[in-house]
């Protein structure tokens, strides 16, 4: 486990946050295919859609912004 209080900088915290958010992918994806070998069709489905709603959000994090978007102001 990572102890966020070492890291201030937000570099090294996006880097974390973004590791965990890969590791709970891997996670949701491989328990959605255990369920659905189980024959459990509705729990796969929300598996997978948590799955992808954490990919949508990094796909948004990592994308660069919008030319029309209003600028945030980046500060620590």
């Amino acid at each position: 486990m990572f102890d966020l209080t070492k890291y201030k900088d937000r570099e090294d915290r996006r880097i974390i946050f973004g590791y965990g958010d890969l590791r709970a992918r891997c996670f949701l994806l491989d328990r959605a295919e255990k369920e659905y070998d189980l024959g459990n069709t509705q729990g796969c489905a929300v598996l997978f859609h948590a799955e992808m709603y954490l990919a949508d959000r990094m796909r948004y994090q990592l994308a660069p912004p919008d030319k029309l978007a209003i600028p945030l102001p980046q500060g620590n």
